[in-house]
């Protein structure tokens, strides 16, 4: 497990060595931008973010102990130990005790792990477990929401698959979500049908011309063949209509019964994920397509 000392933070694997300005710093729950900068030259953007996520809660967290609001035999675990962002959030906001009766009613956590959390501690023995079943529930998520196909749940349950990307595809799926909202909500009025009903337009996605080009120019490549695979049915058949079979936009939206804007999100939504699964799955080099 991850741990914070005065003098060195071991973080997902990776350890860096601080000095005691540093150590203070994070004690209070500011990072400084060297460590920051540090981290994402090193381990990318999302570890950057899990970080930061980590800092300002764990320091919360302690606040709150000190408060007298959280028990005060977690004190040891959230001092020395760098737990998943979703554990401090769910104890934070004091929703880790439902958290825990879920991911146990959906067969993830063990009755021995629920009571340890029902009882109000967070022992290092269960924060593997714990972390693990919220790991896994996310993932089972995804899937749910043809984010990512059986493959690739199969490969983070066996451990072949990294939990950054699980969490990075997460990450962007809700950015998504949350953007599409934002925009139909904010950008774009109320409209009525012509039998009184009332609807938003969808926001038009980005275009992807550059890419769409690359992706033609290396559609016999290997890497993209193997990145291609990880991505679920409906994403790879839109990639392979849009720009290997060379349907235009306009017909697959008749076909799919929608408008293009729904059809570009879509295809944005697919090559962001694909951009991902070659940085993160392959470590491969992005700019050659996606730059």
């Amino acid at each position: 497990m991850d741990r914070f000392t005065d003098t060195t933070v071991s973080f997902e694997g990776t350890e860096y060595p601080i000095t005691p300005d540093t150590a203070a710093a994070l004690r209070s729950g500011t990072v400084p931008k060297s460590l920051l900068d540090e981290i994402h030259q090193n381990q990318g953007e999302e570890s950057r973010r899990e970080f930061l996520r980590w800092c300002r809660l764990r320091r919360r967290i302690l606040d709150q102990i000190k408060q007298g609001e959280q028990p005060g035999n977690i004190r040891d675990v959230i001092e020395d130990y760098i737990l998943i962002s979703q554990i401090l959030y769910k104890l934070y906001h004091h929703n880790l005790v439902q958290k825990a009766e879920k991911l146990h009613g959906r067969g993830l956590l063990s009755d021995a792990v629920l009571q340890t959390v029902r009882e109000q501690l967070l022992t290092l023995e269960i924060v593997p477990p714990l972390t693990q079943a919220i790991q896994m529930d996310i993932a089972l998520y995804l899937f749910q929401e043809e984010e990512i196909n059986q493959e690739t749940l199969d490969g983070f349950r066996n451990g072949t698959i990294d939990f950054k990307l699980i969490r990075t595809i997460n990450y962007y799926h809700h950015s998504l979500i949350h953007a599409q909202q934002t925009e139909a909500e904010k950008s774009f009025p109320v409209r009525r049908r012509p039998d009184g009903s009332e609807y938003r337009p969808e926001p038009l996605a980005s275009d992807s011309d550059t890419v769409a080009q690359r992706l033609l120019d290396k559609q016999r490549n290997d890497h993209l063949q193997t990145a291609l695979s990880w991505l679920t049915q409906k994403d790879r058949d839109l990639i392979q209509q849009i720009y290997f079979d060379h349907i235009p936009i306009t017909e697959l939206a008749l076909q799919a019964g929608c408008n293009e804007r729904n059809i570009r999100y879509h295809r944005d939504k697919a090559l962001k994920k694909l951009r991902l699964i070659y940085q993160e799955v392959l470590c491969l080099p992005v700019d050659e397509i996606f730059d």
